[in-house]
């Protein structure tokens, strides 16, 4: 994250010091999608947050 900070842009929806969770992936798969004009996964398990509809 500080290597991200000091060369490119971090940005979440959470404050920082909220560490990722299971619960926190939907929210961070829900931006990485809307910005991304193609999502490719590649093998994704079947209780990854990419089956997550």
């Amino acid at each position: 994250m500080e290597r991200i900070e000091e060369k490119g842009l971090l940005l979440s929806e959470y404050p920082p010091g909220v560490r990722p969770s299971q619960y926190t992936f939907p929210r961070r798969n829900r931006l990485i999608s809307a910005w991304s004009d193609k999502l490719i996964v590649i093998g994704a398990g079947n209780r990854s947050g990419a089956h997550i509809a």
